[in-house]
C-alpha cells in the first residue's frame, strides 16, 4: 500500500465519525422537539377530558330549560296541533 493511501484512511474514518456525530445530534434535537409536542398534546387531552363532565351537565341543564320553556309556551293559550309539533321538535 502506498503511503498517501495509508494516510487518507484515518482521515476518512475521522470524517465519517464526525458526520455520524452530527447526525446523532440532529436526531437528538428532533427527539426533544417531538417529545415536547407529545407532552403538550397529552396535557391538552387531559384538559379536554376534565372539561367533559362540566359540559355534559351544562347540556343537560340547557335541555331541561328548553323543555321547561316549551311547556310554558304550550300552556299559554290553546295550542294548535302545528304549534305543538313545532315546539316538541
Amino acid at each position: 500500500m502506498h503511503l498517501p493511501h495509508m494516510m487518507m484512511a484515518p482521515q476518512a474514518v475521522k470524517l465519517e465519525y464526525a458526520n455520524a456525530q452530527l447526525e446523532c445530534s440532529a436526531a437528538d434535537e428532533r427527539t426533544k422537539i417531538l417529545s415536547s409536542e407529545v407532552i403538550g398534546l397529552e396535557e391538552k387531552a387531559l384538559r379536554l377530558k376534565s372539561n367533559e363532565p362540566l359540559l355534559e351537565r351544562q347540556l343537560e341543564n340547557t335541555n331541561a330549560e328548553l323543555t321547561s320553556y316549551k311547556w310554558s309556551v304550550l300552556r299559554c293559550g290553546a295550542p294548535s296541533k302545528r304549534r305543538t309539533s313545532m315546539l316538541l321538535r
